[in-house]
């Protein structure tokens, strides 16, 4: 590997690759990084998303999409709290048709709240 000019001090490769402080990017202070909060990458505490293909009715993808981008979480997390009551036991496992009618019945009161708020 070729070297390029002449070598440069651990000071003056920071800078380059991070820029020097000025008056519109000040240093933060003590009292700033004390109040600083580390953000988590969400997805760490998540379990891993399996992508499948499954067909929905219209009005129910046409219902999530109501709410704009996020659709597809917003679906997921619908399954997921359904999930968690037939695990935990607070709803008995039902039988399909009966999970499709309660999927409709939530869907309706979903929507009969967000008209509301419309």
């Amino acid at each position: 590997m070729k070297r390029l000019g002449r070598p440069v001090s651990r000071k003056q490769m920071l800078d380059q690759e991070y820029g020097v402080p000025d008056d519109e990017t000040p240093e933060f202070t003590p009292e700033q990084f004390a109040r600083a909060v580390a953000l988590r990458d969400r997805r760490l505490n998540q379990p891993p998303k399996k992508r499948i293909t499954i067909n929905l009715d219209e009005d129910i993808v046409a219902f999530f999409k109501t709410a704009g981008e996020g659709y597809q979480t917003r679906i997921n997390e619908a399954l997921l709290r359904h999930m968690m009551r037939v695990k935990t036991g607070s709803q008995q496992h039902p039988e399909p048709r009966d999970l499709i009618y309660q999927i409709q019945h939530n869907l309706d009161e979903l929507l009969m709240l967000t008209e509301r708020r419309a």
